[in-house]
C-alpha cells in the first residue's frame, strides 16, 4: 500500500536515487533539502513516512526528528533516519526521540522497501483510527523520552536460550517498569492464552531450537488472529540476515533487532512500540466510545431512537424474507410530568434509569430495548408471536407497577405505571406502519385508564383499525 514519503536529504544526487527507487514501487515522493523546509512540508500536508538524513546543513537531523515528534500534527508520522555511519550514540538518541530505525548509506533496497511498506501500513492504520475517533486527542500519552515507563505492560520473551536473554529482560523491567516473562518456544501458542501480553519478543537466532515452531510463522499467526492482532511483536534476527528481517516486516512484525542484542537498543525499540500501542489503543477506545454514544441514550444506557428505527427496518425486512414473526411494544410512563413537578427533575431521571433496568430484566436478551422519547420506550421482539409477546408485555407492566420507584437518596418513593401498545408484523407491512398500529394501541391504553396493555388487532378489509384492550 504505497503512500507519500518525504525525503529529507541535502544531496540532490542521493534524493534522486531514493526518489527513483520509491517511485518505482508507486510511492509519491516529496523532497526537502534542509530541516527547516522539511518541517514546513510535514506540517502543511503530513506525509506517511519521513526519510531523514542525519547530516543536514543548519538544523541537524536529530533536531528535526525531535521537532516532528513534539508537534501534534506530525507526532504519529514514522521516521527512518539515514546516516553515513553506524554510530551507536546517534542510533540510541534517534530511537529515544521516536525514530523507528536507521538505514546506513549506501542504502540497501530490500531494507528500504520493507521498512517503508511496514511503516506506511502502520501510519495508515493510525490515520483510519483518527478519522473514526474524531474527538480523540492526536498526541501520544506522553512525548518521546528515555524516562517514559509502562508499569501496566506485560512482555513475553519466547526463546530456547533463556539465560542469554535474562540480561535483556532485566534491562526492560528496570527501564520501562513493565513485567517480563521468559518462556520456551513450546509456549508459542500464545494466541490461545487467557491473558494476552502487550508485546512479544521472539528469538529467531536459534538454529533448530524452535523445532517445528517457525518464528516467522508464529509472528504471522499473531498478526492474523483478531484476538492478538494488536499485540506488539519484535523478532531477534541472526546477524547479517537482511532477508529474514525484511520478511518479518512483510508478514506483520512490528520491529526487529539484530543479534547479538544490545539491551539499551532493545529497550529503546520496545519503548517506541509500547508508546505507539498505547496511542493506538486510546484511539480505538475513543472510537468505540464515540460509536456507543452515537447509538445509546446517555441517561438510561438503552439504545436511542435513531438506532432503534434503523435496526427495526432491518429486522422487519429479515422477518419478511424468512416468514418469521416479529412484535413491537411501545410504552409510555403514566403521568410522568407529575413526578417531575412533585419531586424535581433529578427524581424523574432516577425513575427513568430504574425503569430502564426493570424493562431490560423483564424482556428477553434478544429483544431490542430503546428509549425513543422523554418517557417513551420501544421494545422490538423478533421471533415472538402474539401469545409469547403478551406474556412479555404483562411482565413489563407488572414489573413497573408492583414495586415503588425511589425518587431521592433519602428513600422516598412513588408508584409509577406504564401504558403499553403492541402489534405483530403483518405480511407486506412496513416498519412505519407497524409502529403506527402499536402507537394507536398505546393511546387506547392511555384513554382507557392507563396501567394496561392493548394489542393492535388486524383490521378487516374495508374496516377501520381498532384495538383490543387487555387490562391488567
Amino acid at each position: 500500500m504505497p503512500g507519500r514519503v518525504l525525503v529529507v536529504e541535502d544531496s540532490a544526487i542521493d534524493r534522486a536515487m531514493i526518489r527513483a527507487r520509491l517511485s518505482a514501487e508507486y510511492y509519491e515522493v516529496i523532497e526537502a533539502g534542509s530541516g527547516e523546509q522539511a518541517l514546513a512540508l510535514a506540517g502543511d500536508d503530513p506525509p506517511d513516512l519521513v526519510l531523514l538524513d542525519l547530516g543536514l546543513p543548519g538544523m541537524q537531523g536529530l533536531e528535526v526528528c525531535r521537532r516532528l515528534k513534539s508537534d501534534p500534527r506530525t507526532t504519529h508520522i514514522p521516521i527512518l533516519i539515514l546516516t553515513a555511519s553506524d554510530a551507536r550514540a546517534d542510533r540510541m538518541r534517534g530511537l529515544e526521540l521516536g525514530a523507528d530505525d536507521f538505514l546506513t548509506k549506501p542504502i540497501d533496497d530490500l531494507a528500504l522497501l520493507s521498512r517503508a511498506a511496514s511503516l506506511t501500513r502502520m501510519k495508515m492504520m493510525i490515520d483510519e483510527l483518527l478519522l473514526l475517533g474524531e474527538n480523540a486527542q492526536t498526541r501520544f500519552l506522553s512525548g518521546p523520552g528515555e524516562a517514559e515507563r509502562f508499569p501496566d505492560a506485560h512482555l513475553l520473551i519466547t526463546t530456547a536460550r533463556p539465560e542469554a536473554l535474562a540480561q535483556c529482560a532485566a534491562a526492560i523491567e528496570t527501564a520501562l517498569g513493565c513485567t517480563t516473562r521468559i518462556a520456551s518456544p513450546d509456549a508459542h501458542d500464545l494466541v490461545e492464552a487467557a491473558t494476552l501480553p502487550d508485546a512479544v519478543l521472539i528469538d529467531a537466532d536459534l538454529g533448530t531450537g524452535f523445532g517445528d515452531a517457525d518464528p516467522l510463522r508464529l509472528g504471522a499467526r499473531i498478526r492474523s488472529r483478531a484476538k492478538t492482532r494488536h499485540v506488539v511483536s519484535l523478532l531477534i534476527v541472526p546477524p547479517d540476515n537482511a532477508a529474514m528481517a525484511a520478511r518479518a516486516l512483510q508478514i506483520g512484525f512490528s520491529d526487529y533487532i539484530a543479534s547479538p542484542v544490545d539491551p539499551v537498543e532493545l529497550v529503546a525499540r520496545i519503548r517506541l512500540q509500547l508508546r505507539r500501542k498505547s496511542y493506538a489503543d486510546r484511539l480505538r477506545r475513543s472510537m468505540q466510545d464515540s460509536m456507543i454514544h452515537a447509538i445509546t441514550d446517555p441517561l438510561t444506557g438503552l439504545y436511542n431512537r435513531r438506532y432503534a428505527n434503523v435496526h427495526l427496518d432491518d429486522l422487519v425486512e429479515r422477518c419478511r424474507d424468512r416468514g418469521a414473526m416479529l412484535t413491537i411494544m411501545l410504552l409510555d410512563l403514566d403521568s410522568f410530568k407529575s413526578i417531575n413537578d412533585a419531586h424535581g427533575h433529578a427524581a424523574g431521571d432516577m425513575v427513568l434509569r430504574e425503569f430502564a433496568q426493570r424493562l431490560k430484566k423483564a424482556v428477553r436478551s434478544v429483544d431490542l430495548v430503546a428509549r425513543i422519547g422523554g418517557e417513551e420506550f420501544m421494545v422490538v421482539m423478533p421471533e415472538a408471536g402474539i401469545a409469547w409477546a403478551a406474556e412479555i408485555v404483562e411482565r413489563v407492566r407488572s414489573a413497573t407497577a408492583e414495586q415503588p420507584f425511589r425518587v431521592n437518596a433519602s428513600g422516598d418513593s412513588c408508584i409509577v405505571t406504564a401504558s403499553i401498545g403492541y402489534a405483530a408484523l403483518q405480511s407486506g407491512e412496513s416498519s412505519l406502519e407497524l409502529i403506527e398500529r402499536a402507537d394507536r394501541a398505546l393511546y387506547v391504553s392511555k384513554n382507557a385508564g392507563r396501567n394496561r396493555a392493548t394489542f393492535a388487532e388486524i383490521p378487516h378489509a374495508g374496516a377501520s383499525p381498532h384495538a383490543r384492550e387487555a387490562s391488567p
